[in-house]
């Protein structure tokens, strides 16, 4: 039985981007667009959407809330909503409906390999389409790390086998879509321009306790790089996250900084059941304030340039995966941040 690949270890320093943080905006200042008066509903919404730069609305001063949103236009407030920068699409195009001159290339290509939005099995991205209210919150979802939440039927017109219950749950468990009076939720209905402004607002704005763990955005990451080579995404398993998380916590807990090393048991610590097991371990330096989604990219990318490393992760038949993670300021560098990582894999029958 094989339970482990490589024992190569990593050591690199990295820098990473400075996360920015979200201002609310005021709604005690006079309308921004001439059709969104004091008394609309999603005013300070739309307002906060076009003090972040997201949306300009039309050259008439106008911001036209009850129009429907395009699949290309969702993607492009989504790009800009997350600050995104340095990003530089690829020479090929990731839909055949979208060539590399299209005005929104750049955003679609970008949504497209981050795994946030898959288009069809055709190989089309349909960009003019309207988005559906459904298909607004699952992208947002699998932005947050697709959390999961208790599963439930959300809606009376979203029972619990439908395919998109687990966003929606989170969405409603989060105050993010709120549905109608009468306790629908309208899933196939397009989203509206004032809609996708109230979602964006309070998703953005949301409570930190309900951003994605950088674990979800780990597994995220590797999720991706294995959709590239068709194969299955790994899903996440809590005791395995533990193993992890404790084997991280002692590296960070020896003398000196960056000592690298295996766990001699995980391959007995993993929950019972498993056919194969394997491990991966890193340490890196981030700046203080970097984003949890640059950490997890730059750990996952770190992992990929090792080739033993890369191995585990694109082993077609583990199944799950946990990831842990320890840090703290480093005193041989001051003012960076060293962090100590670990996944471990396996297939569990």
């Amino acid at each position: 039985m094989r339970t482990d690949f490589s024992r190569r270890t990593l050591l690199t320093g990295a820098l990473g981007l400075v996360g920015a943080a979200v201002v609310p905006v005021s709604a005690a200042a006079g309308p921004v667009f001439r059709d969104v008066p004091a008394s609309h509903q999603f005013r300070r919404e739309i307002e906060w959407l076009r003090s972040r730069g997201i949306t300009k609305g039309w050259p008439d001063g106008t911001f036209r809330p009850r129009d429907n949103v395009t699949r290309e236009a969702f993607c492009a407030f989504l790009y800009r909503a997350q600050e995104v920068r340095g990003y530089r699409p690829p020479a090929r195009s990731p839909f055949r409906d979208v060539k590399p001159n299209h005005p929104f290339y750049r955003e679609i290509s970008w949504a497209a390999q981050r795994r946030i939005f898959r288009g069809w099995p055709d190989g089309t991205f349909r960009p003019r389409e309207n988005i559906t209210r459904e298909a607004a919150v699952v992208v947002l979802h699998r932005v947050a790390g697709e959390v999961r939440v208790n599963p439930q039927a959300p809606f009376k017109d979203v029972p619990i086998n439908h395919p998109f219950a687990p966003a929606i749950s989170w969405a409603k468990a989060n105050g993010i879509m709120r549905g109608w009076p009468d306790g629908t939720f309208r899933p196939k209905r397009p989203i509206s321009r004032e809609a996708t402004a109230a979602l964006f607002y309070r998703y953005f704005n949301s409570r930190p306790a309900e951003k994605p763990t950088l674990s979800a955005l780990v597994l995220r990451e590797v999720n991706r790089h294995r959709a590239k080579h068709r194969l299955k995404p790994l899903k996440p398993h809590a005791k395995i996250d533990a193993v992890a998380q404790a084997w991280s916590r002692q590296l960070l807990a020896q003398p000196g900084e960056g000592n690298l090393s295996h766990n001699p048991a995980y391959s007995r610590q993993i929950p019972g059941g498993w056919r194969a097991a394997a491990e991966n371990v890193l340490y890196r330096y981030e700046r203080p304030g970097t984003s949890a989604e640059t950490i997890a990219r730059n750990m996952v990318t770190q992992w990929m340039n090792s080739p033993g490393h890369r191995a585990n992760i694109l082993t077609p038949e583990f199944t799950h995966m946990g990831f842990g993670a320890a840090s703290e300021p480093s005193r041989g560098y001051p003012g960076y941040v060293q962090y100590y990582g670990t996944q471990n894999f396996a297939t569990c029958r």
